[in-house]
């Protein structure tokens, strides 16, 4: 999906919006044309340059802050250079074997993969990054144990879904029973509930279970009633993020007042809801500054992909400021993409 807007723009405007962008991006401070004249257009007269600016600042895709002063990109101007690029996402800047070592050798299940994956993602780009697993309640389920823990007295539940995941969970119970009977139920569950998924077992465990020898025992009908708790995956435990530290490297976040007022966006709990409502089009991979409906983020690009492979679905994304590096960001993001789905 692309945001949609209708804007002429004659090929020497564009020449001219792309480079006081990229000039933005590294400089952090606004263009002149004596600067694009001299880096640039060494073709093009200092007036002529002016000329396509100011055309350029009329379609509110650059502004500037002094009349004497140089030009800075708009949200609209960012847009505007972004789509101007198609299709670039095929450059072998960022090697991907490099990427498959390192996740490599800190990572031994999918929760230290995605964990590992959230760490470099935002050290090789720069931004604060987010991976984030949706449609967990499609998981299917692999394997059922349940053990005793504390002096055995209490009983924790552990599943293994075809995702990689394993969620471990303390049952509410305290009741002391032979391992050999523990043993016997957990029978009972395997061959009953392996191979559906957590969404079918929520709602039809009762149906599955009712003609098993040991329904009406106290474990199996702690498990029966409590199974939408049991058999569900918290969101939190989909998302794993880097530190906002990144972002204290740009400028537009040393302020401590742009950076603390950010900070709350950052929650786990409030980034599930914005990336669910925000890119609920899964084709969408990009929302800079003003196109966004939080305001929150009203200073920040957001720039994102989806990945999927057999059992899992899922979005990387990086946050930092509008003044970014775009296409190198989309790249790094498409290698880890792809990295991701090999190993998952």
């Amino acid at each position: 999906m692309k945001f949609s807007y209708q804007i002429n723009i004659e090929p020497k405007e564009l020449s001219v919006l792309n480079a006081v962008v990229e000039s933005y991006i590294d400089l952090c401070k606004p263009i002149s044309s004596n600067y694009l004249k001299k880096h640039y257009f060494k073709n093009y007269s200092s007036s002529h340059i002016r000329f396509l600016m100011n055309s350029l600042e009329k379609k509110n895709l650059l502004m500037h802050y002094h009349i004497s002063g140089g030009r800075v990109p708009t949200d609209l101007g960012y847009r505007v250079y972004v789509d101007s690029f198609g299709d670039i996402l095929n450059h072998n800047e960022i090697k991907k074997d490099e990427i498959e070592k390192k996740l490599d050798s800190s990572s031994e299940n999918t929760e230290q993969l995605l964990e590992a994956t959230a760490y470099m993602l935002s050290k090789m780009s720069n931004m604060y990054s987010v991976v984030m697993l949706n449609d967990n309640d499609s998981s299917i389920l692999k394997n059922i144990e349940i053990v005793n823990i504390n002096s055995d007295s209490r009983l924790m539940m552990i599943l293994t879904l075809d995702n990689g995941l394993i969620r471990s969970i303390v049952l509410n119970i305290d009741l002391k029973i032979k391992t050999s009977f523990i043993d016997k139920i957990v029978l009972e569950l395997k061959n009953k509930l392996i191979g559906l998924s957590l969404f079918q077992i929520q709602h039809s465990i009762i149906h599955r279970l009712n003609d098993t020898e040991n329904y009406n025992h106290e474990l199996i009908q702690v498990i029966i009633n409590d199974s939408k708790k049991y058999f569900s995956i918290d969101k939190e435990k989909l998302i794993f993020t880097s530190s906002a530290g990144a972002l204290l490297d740009y400028p537009e976040f040393q302020d401590i007042d742009q950076f603390q007022r950010i900070l709350p966006a950052l929650d786990k709990k409030y980034l599930i809801n914005y990336f669910e409502n925000a890119f609920s089009d899964s084709s969408l991979e990009m929302i800079i500054g003003s196109e966004n409906k939080d305001s929150i983020f009203s200073n920040c690009a957001i720039i994102s992909m989806n990945f999927e492979c057999d059992s899992v679905l899922g979005r990387l994304a990086v946050i930092g400021p509008k003044r970014t590096n775009y296409i190198n960001k989309q790249i790094i993001l498409k290698k880890f993409t792809e990295v991701i789905q090999n190993a998952l």
